[in-house]
């Protein structure tokens, strides 16, 4: 596991979570990396320190290398939308952190 301090969760509705700016401890529980020539490079859970578990997270990989891509749904007009917001900066430290531990796993 991954320890990470990241911003508090505050359920919004009972298929959104948006994470706001208090700090908690976050943890990666999970992450399967994938074999093959899909985009998705790996899927992943993480553990805030309230003991929720948010399931879905994936790294792809895109043009410009690996990212982070929130859990998404697809809606009924057939976009897929994100059920987990998570602001820019935090985003891009549990990409970090997310990308890291994959090249451990795959190392």
């Amino acid at each position: 596991m991954i320890d990470y301090l990241v911003t508090n969760i505050n359920l919004v509705c009972p298929k959104f979570l948006i994470l706001t700016n208090e700090r908690c401890a976050m943890k990666i529980s999970r992450m399967n990396p994938l074999r093959g020539e899909s985009k998705t490079a790996a899927f992943f859970d993480i553990l805030t320190e309230e003991g929720i578990i948010i399931k879905g997270f994936r790294l792809v990989n895109g043009s410009n290398g690996l990212f982070l891509a929130s859990p998404d749904e697809k809606g009924k007009d057939g976009k897929f939308y994100d059920t987990v917001i998570v602001p820019k900066e935090m985003k891009m430290d549990l990409e970090k952190i997310a990308i890291e531990e994959y090249n451990k796993l795959k190392g």
